[in-house]
């Protein structure tokens, strides 16, 4: 009995052994990463409702937006945080394992925020800037036009990966049209969906995304540069917000574009060839 009173006590005082690794801290960004990956489809929904507060859609024509009230500029922030933890751990741990992206967790997580960074402001002030008169209509050509040149992107390396850009179309004419090239256009058209705000399968090393990743960021850019345009023509028109915080506005979305594009074309390629 005795014995198994000391077995007892030094059990209790021995270190337990179902104790999470790591420090507090890590601990605590762990949780906070799990609550981000389950919370994204909210905070994406978060995102455009908060959008739609800005500026509602239809509404007529004002002098300033209403943007100035501090709680709906924290839910709009805290939307955005959620987001790109959420798209980060979904590429950490769900869509992309490789030993590159798990040896680089914190360079994913830092090009997703700057990915997100210069294209949903951008998405969203030409939403607010054109909705009041033309409502959904901008907006909507805007995904439509992205969609489809992502799935033609998608396609492309489905048939064959074809050398010049005319055997695309002589690859697609030559085909006949069933029941697998169906299933290939809707896939083509679903991931296309996913892949407007960001591009999920940038770390993605398989063959089937080798076309999106060499062209989508050239669209991204163009798309971006067109925005800041009309955007810019909008507001010459209507002023809805000080031309110096506009000239910031385009300064910073320009700035984070480019690192977006370091990141993309020399940064990232020169660490996977290490």
């Amino acid at each position: 009995q005795t014995r198994g009173v000391s077995h007892h006590l030094s059990g209790m005082n021995a270190p337990r052994s179902d104790m999470p690794k790591g420090s507090p801290g890590e601990n605590a960004m762990r949780g906070v990463r799990k609550m981000s990956m389950v919370n994204l489809p909210q905070a994406m929904l978060s995102l455009w409702v908060h959008a739609r507060q800005l500026a509602p859609v239809g509404e007529g024509k004002q002098q300033h937006l209403p943007s100035t009230d501090e709680l709906l500029a924290f839910a709009f922030a805290a939307a955005f945080f959620c987001v790109a933890f959420g798209i980060a751990d979904f590429v950490l741990y769900i869509w992309v394992h490789d030993a590159f992206v798990r040896e680089n967790k914190k360079l994913v997580t830092l090009h997703y925020c700057v990915e997100i960074l210069c294209r949903v402001p951008t998405v969203v002030l030409f939403h607010v800037s054109y909705s009041r008169h033309y409502r959904y209509l901008p907006t909507l050509i805007l995904f439509i036009v992205d969609v489809l040149l992502t799935s033609m992107l998608l396609l492309v390396s489905r048939l064959s990966m074809p050398d010049r850009w005319w055997d695309l179309f002589r690859c697609s004419g030559a085909r006949t049209f069933n029941y697998r090239s169906l299933m290939q256009f809707l896939y083509s058209l679903v991931v296309s969906v996913m892949l407007f705000v960001v591009n999920i399968v940038f770390f993605d090393p398989g063959m089937i995304f080798f076309y999106v990743n060499q062209a989508f960021y050239v669209i991204k850019y163009i798309e971006l540069a067109v925005m800041l345009h009309l955007i810019r023509k909008s507001h010459a028109s209507s002023v809805m917000i000080a031309s110096e915080d506009l000239n910031k506005f385009w300064w910073v979305e320009l700035t984070l574009a480019a690192m977006n594009a370091f990141f993309v074309w020399v940064y990232v390629p020169s660490r996977r060839a290490e």
